[in-house]
């Protein structure tokens, strides 16, 4: 199953949506071929926060940002960067080292914060790290991806994605959102 290509840039190569970047090794643009050096995909887990940790931003950001704010949902983010596309036996090793052990079944390929039906006005924040920066968690996640023989992934970061759910014509301000966005 192929998605479509991803937003942004990465490397020297333009992204144009959020999903997995396909193009064959060498893609001729007129008379000049160029070798693409990065694929770029994304992967889905839920919930990224517990029911207890939920609750308790959902109360803080009710208090220090917005009583407007009516729910929060989370979701991790898994950007993953490989030399070339994936297999589809590389992509099931892949899922099974990132879906959690005892839910497995709440790893997806596409965001269900934005696939799934919302009632009411809502908006998505993405916290994680720079892209020129490597985390720890991503050298060891990449450790551990080769040692499984995944040796096409050259780099994975997780980040954290929150939903808030607002009343009626309700969203937050510049101010509001900086004052969210220092609560987690």
């Amino acid at each position: 199953m192929r998605d479509p290509p991803l937003g942004g840039r990465f490397g020297s190569v333009p992204i144009t949506s959020r999903k997995l970047l396909f193009v064959p090794p060498w893609h001729n643009l007129g008379k000049k071929a160029y070798k693409i050096i990065m694929v770029l995909f994304h992967r889905y887990r839920i919930p990224a926060l517990s029911p207890h940790q939920v609750a308790s931003l959902l109360a803080s950001a009710k208090l220090e940002v917005s009583q407007r704010i009516l729910a929060i949902e989370t979701e991790f983010c898994f950007n993953i960067a490989a030399t070339e596309p994936l297999q589809e036996e590389e992509h099931r090793i892949l899922r099974w080292l990132l879906a959690e052990t005892f839910e497995p079944d709440n790893f997806f390929h596409e965001s269900l914060l934005i696939h799934r039906p919302h009632p009411g006005p809502h908006t998505i924040y993405e916290v994680g790290p720079r892209m020129n920066f490597t985390t720890a968690w991503s050298t060891n996640a990449v450790s551990i991806c080769h040692a499984c023989g995944l040796k096409k992934i050259r780099r994975i970061e997780r980040s954290r994605r929150y939903r808030l759910q607002f009343e009626e014509n309700g969203s937050l301000s510049p101010d509001e959102e900086q004052a969210f966005l220092s609560l987690v």
